[in-house]
């Protein structure tokens, strides 16, 4: 049984509620009574009675003043300080979407829609298993063709975008000319660096990346005592140096700062917990198309084609969309 404002509707009349919790029910009625974390909370909107999908939960952070996480600490909450900033995560049940008279859904979420939510999504809310994500269309979508994002409301009834949207699709496609400026500057750094990694072995590579790291400051090693509370040094701050290095002709530590700054194929765990033991240079050798990659994601040398929403269309970089005039993200994974 999928959910729709009349099944919901038949719950709220025939079922009791979770007991000790008011209001809330589950969404498929007695036979997943069990599933206390999948519910449903009737509400008033603009003098109608709507549904909200609640799935799991969420954790809000919550900043706070010293005082305040001194006392909070008395009381037994965990609090986290981050320098001069204090603040706590307050746990709350993660809110889907609501379902309104008119039997439309809402996307609602002001979060990322996990595994568990797409597929709770796909096989108990809507009639489809198309709730999936793929990066070749930008992120979470609808039956493989409708990106979904925050404030996009379904018709549960032939489960396709509601009448009375404005919905613009524009596909990212690379500039071939500004991106070719804009990757100039790394041309000769790479060529040299990509020839003295060459002429070293892994564990020379490796022993030469944790210098490069002890050298320019950078917080790389796990700490057993300090654990997950040791600071390290931020990938864009990495990236900021590795830039005036490359800038200053030092084309090997500014590779070596790249690679680990822009995390390629996941250095900075490897160097982090097995002290770059494990490290091959091959992830180096090929670094520029990594790099430019990247830089694309980070400099975005793109423009925008407009496509038909719900063509299904592909872009290797990504979708901008503009829901009623505003733009919007689509839901990551």
């Amino acid at each position: 049984m999928y959910i729709s404002y009349d099944s919901l509707t038949k719950i709220v009349c025939s079922q009791k509620p979770y007991r000790g919790r008011k209001n809330n029910y589950p969404t498929h009625g007695r036979a997943y009574r069990k599933h206390s974390h999948k519910f449903f909370k009737p509400d008033v909107v603009d003098d109608e009675v709507v549904y909200r999908i609640n799935y799991g939960k969420t954790w809000n952070k919550i900043p706070c003043t010293e005082s305040e996480a001194l006392m909070l600490e008395k009381l037994g909450k965990q609090v986290v300080r981050d320098g001069k900033d204090s603040y706590y995560y307050e746990v709350v049940p993660n809110e889907l979407g609501i379902v309104y008279p008119d039997n439309t859904f809402e996307f609602t979420s002001t979060t990322n829609l996990g595994q568990g939510a797409r597929y709770y999504i796909g096989t108990h809310c809507f009639d489809t298993s198309g709730v999936a994500a793929n990066c070749c269309l930008g992120g979470v979508t609808l039956d493989y063709k409708y990106p979904l994002f925050k404030g996009l409301r379904i018709n549960l009834g032939n489960i396709s975008p509601a009448e009375g949207q404005q919905i613009e699709l524009f596909k990212r496609v690379v500039n071939r000319s500004a991106a070719k400026e804009l990757f100039a500057p790394y041309k000769e750094m790479l060529s040299v660096s990509k020839a003295m990694f060459s002429q070293m072995d892994d564990k020379v590579f490796a022993a030469s990346l944790r210098d490069v790291l002890n050298d320019h400051k950078i917080v790389w090693q796990w700490n057993d005592e300090e654990g997950w509370n040791r600071k390290f040094t931020h990938g864009r701050d990495v990236v900021m140096i590795a830039d005036k290095l490359r800038e200053e002709g030092n084309y090997f530590d500014s590779a070596m700062l790249y690679g680990y700054g822009y995390d390629i194929n996941g250095i900075t765990w490897r160097v982090r917990h097995n002290g770059g033991n494990y490290i091959r240079k091959d992830m180096f050798m090929n670094m520029d198309k990594f790099l430019r990659k990247t830089i694309y994601q980070h400099k975005k040398p793109f423009d925008l084609k407009p496509v038909e929403y719900g063509s299904g269309a592909t872009s290797a970089w990504g979708f901008v969309l503009k829901h009623n005039g505003i733009f919007v993200n689509q839901y990551a994974y």
